[in-house]
């Protein structure tokens, strides 16, 4: 019997979903494309004006701006510059795309395969991100590698656990919060348990000051008084895992919340001139709120795409980062001026310190910074207009994936997500399948 049901239950998931979702997400660069061209040609006959067109808005109008801006305000035509534009319209074109393959997958799939896909996805990560802790746990020679004096792990033990995504963990950690948000709207207790117990294993601390308080409203929010009572349960165990499990990172994370000087008297530029203070990310904010004020221009428009602040302009300059992509090592090096002049600065004190420190904290990685420093007052307006009020228009056809909507906006504040093609993937998915499950209830 057994048998037969796991033979059912293997039946009833959209495959072709699983494998994109598996692979696409991936943080490997080279991947990516390869999996979004295999799943168009796949989906070729399905493939319509139409379904663009029921796409973002944003994704369109950014990359066509920019290609104006190259032309009108910036004017290098370097192999550097030309090269690194190249792939930044790419990853704009790669967001449509991506939007548009998992669109036409929600329609053509009913919603219980489509919830058995989510939940196959889900189980696969699990079991990748436990297996990440036990390879910590057999190198650390501890059963707590958390509590561990060591300085490989200890602290640093949320590292390794990224998960099937293979990216930093709180990429992990974002994913992993979503999941809980969905199994607990859909009532299935055990796995939105499973994927808080990932989420803290993590040790993702400043995206744990985002989730546990939304976990906080929804206590009050939800009209199920069992579904209040496990969340109340899930933020016990926050507690208790924090407490008992990892208290060192608690003690990181008050300390965060303070904003403790770190680097009080660490040289931030060769002339000694700035100090990193009291955190990378605090003096990146103050960076681009100096390079927005500096000229009309800099204020409308920003510095260009992969200019100022994004993972396109980390990737494509000289910037020593361990696990760098080897595709971006082949291609020209790029470094804008008001990179160099700003983010790229902070990036090259956090990298020479020791690895404790490069962490999500001290870097300039957000995407307040990327939407203001490279597209500028207008970017962030075609953000706001044609991605966040489209997904409000929908606020009546959705419920799980408009609480998403805030840990997203969250999230964005901690790096270019937008470009690791994989968090945003994951709530755009949730949000069709939450449209779709509230048009079939309409119907009964």
């Amino acid at each position: 019997l057994k048998a037969k049901g796991l033979s059912s239950y293997l039946k009833n998931i959209d495959w072709l979903l699983l494998a994109f979702i598996l692979l696409f997400t991936m943080d490997k660069a080279i991947l990516k494309p390869v999996v979004l061209v295999i799943a168009l040609f796949i989906l070729r006959k399905h493939l319509s004006l139409k379904e663009l067109k029921q796409a973002p808005l944003f994704y369109i109008l950014i990359p066509a701006i920019e290609i104006i801006k190259l032309l009108v305000f910036n004017k290098d035509f370097s192999q550097g510059h030309i090269v690194s534009f190249f792939v930044g319209e790419c990853y704009w074109l790669m967001c449509l795309l991506a939007f548009v393959v998992i669109s036409i997958r929600v329609k053509l799939t009913s919603l219980d395969k489509l919830n058995s896909t989510l939940a196959a996805f889900f189980i696969v990560n699990v079991i990748w991100s436990l297996g990440n802790l036990g390879m910590v746990m057999l190198h650390a020679h501890t059963w707590n590698p958390y509590g561990s004096s060591s300085l490989v792990y200890g602290n640093s033990t949320g590292d390794y656990i990224k998960g099937i995504l293979m990216g930093p963990c709180y990429i992990n950690m974002f994913v992993n919060s979503f999941f809980a948000i969905y199994f607990l709207y859909r009532k299935k207790y055990v796995f939105t348990f499973l994927a808080v117990l990932i989420a803290c294993l993590t040790t993702s601390n400043f995206a744990n000051i985002i989730f546990i308080p939304v976990l906080l409203v929804l206590v009050f929010a939800m009209k199920s008084r069992k579904a209040r009572w496990i969340i109340v349960a899930q933020l016990a165990f926050f507690a208790i895992f924090y407490v008992f499990a990892s208290y060192d990172n608690l003690v990181y994370m008050l300390s965060s919340l303070r904003a403790k000087e770190d680097f009080a008297q660490v040289p931030l530029t060769a002339t000694g001139q700035k100090l990193l203070r009291p955190n990378g990310k605090a003096v990146s904010v103050e960076e681009t709120y100096s390079y927005l004020l500096s000229s009309p221009e800099h204020f409308a428009f920003g510095a260009g795409m992969g200019n100022f602040s994004s993972q396109l302009a980390v990737r494509t300059s000289d910037l020593n980062i361990k696990n760098s992509s080897r595709l971006f090592s082949l291609l020209p090096r790029h470094i804008a001026p008001d990179f160099y002049n700003n983010h790229y600065q902070i990036y090259s004190l956090v990298y020479s310190l020791p690895p404790a420190y490069h962490s999500i904290r001290h870097l300039p990685s957000s995407f307040l910074n990327q939407i203001f420093g490279e597209y500028g007052f207008v970017g962030f307006l075609i953000f706001i207009l044609f991605y966040v009020v489209y997904i409000f228009r929908r606020h009546r056809q959705i419920s799980y994936s408009f609480v998403m909507l805030f840990l997203l906006g969250g999230y964005l504040m901690f790096d270019y997500l937008f470009e690791y093609l994989s968090v945003v993937v994951f709530f755009e998915l949730f949000f069709l399948v939450d449209i779709k499950q509230h048009q079939e209830t309409d119907k009964i």
